[in-house]
């Protein structure tokens, strides 16, 4: 069953359940993908990531306790490793 609506744009869309429709030679269709902004592994991604964020925030450091956290948490995302759990209050 589908539903014909219009957005206001003078032209009809089809939905099936609010899914669009198209025909595979339709241009909503290439099944083109995302082009990254930095092409590393998969496997390393999110420490890739990670270390981008930490490297942003670090000129941000409000104090030294602060930079030396960011900092650490540095070295360990650019060595694809995890952080260790830190259980003491901060």
């Amino acid at each position: 069953m589908s539903l014909q609506v219009d957005f206001h744009t003078g032209s009809p869309m089809s939905y099936l359940w609010g899914v669009p429709r198209c025909n595979l030679n339709s241009i909503c269709c290439q099944f083109v993908g995302v082009k990254p902004d930095i092409e590393i592994p998969t496997a390393q991604a999110f420490y890739s990531a990670y270390a981008a964020a930490l490297k942003s925030l670090l000129p941000k450091a409000a104090d030294s306790r602060s930079k030396k956290r960011i900092e650490d948490a540095l070295a360990h995302a650019e060595k694809a490793e995890p952080e260790p759990a830190n259980y003491t209050r901060p």
